[in-house]
This record gives structure tokens, C-alpha cells and sequence, in this order.
């Protein structure tokens, strides 16, 4: 998952070369990198709702994160990365608010799409923590 300051950079080297294709004549080529900007814009808008709760929670500010993962639609429609980190989130939110069974079921969920290492251990450690907070 790219950081949106690295996607609008894709966006705007994108758009230049489309515009030199196009001054080129090159219109196959301008079709292909005018789609390719496309995609990037969808995803910058559409995709970096869940990194951008990531780092709200980061700073501990759950409920704007909180409103962010609520403001997301159709999280079926996400990447498996995304999803991994849609759940996590939810999972650290819930935690929060302690509804630790709840937390418990977002993290086990975030980690059938988690294929990182580094990751899944973030997951792990919420888990730990859940069950000794049960204890």
C-alpha cells in the first residue's frame, strides 16, 4: 500500500508523460498511460481511507479514525493488503473502546489476509493482550 503523497506524485508523472505521448502523437501510448492515471486517481481515492485511519491511530485518535473506517462503503471491494489493515484497524478500535471480543474477532479476520510478517505480529500481540486482559 502506497502512502498518497507517493500516489499523487505516480498521478502527476503520469499526466506529464500522457501530455508528451500526445504532443509525440503517439496515441496508443497516450491511451495506456491516460488509463494508468485513472487507476491511480480511483485508488489515491478510494483506497487510502484505510491507510489514512492507520496513521490516526497511530497518533491514538480513535474516534476520527473510528468515522474513517465507518466512512468506507464496501470494504469487500478492498485488496487483500487493505483488508488485512481494514480489520486490524477495526480490531485496535475496538480494543479501545474495550470490546475485547469483538477486537478479538476483527484481529483473527485481519489475520487470514495479513501476509507480512511484521504484521501478522502486530496482530498477534493485540491477540496476547486481549487474552490477558480476559485473564
Amino acid at each position: 500500500m502506497l502512502k498518497p503523497q507517493t500516489k499523487i506524485i505516480c498521478v502527476l508523472i503520469c499526466l506529464v508523460f500522457g501530455l508528451i505521448t500526445v504532443i509525440r502523437k503517439d496515441y496508443l501510448g497516450s491511451i495506456i498511460l491516460f488509463l494508468i492515471l485513472v487507476y491511480w486517481i480511483i485508488s489515491l481515492f478510494s483506497y487510502s481511507k484505510v491507510f489514512a485511519a492507520f496513521e490516526l491511530i497511530k497518533t491514538r485518535d480513535y474516534h476520527r479514525a473510528k468515522e474513517l473506517i465507518a466512512s468506507i462503503k464496501k470494504p469487500t471491494k478492498l485488496s487483500k493488503k487493505e483488508k488485512g489493515y481494514y480489520f486490524m484497524c477495526k480490531g485496535i478500535i475496538a480494543a479501545a473502546e474495550n470490546n475485547l471480543d469483538e477486537a478479538e474477532d476483527f484481529f483473527i479476520t485481519a489475520l487470514l489476509y495479513e501476509k507480512f510478517f511484521h504484521n501478522a505480529a502486530i496482530v498477534y500481540l493485540n491477540l496476547a493482550q486481549i487474552a490477558l486482559v480476559k485473564k
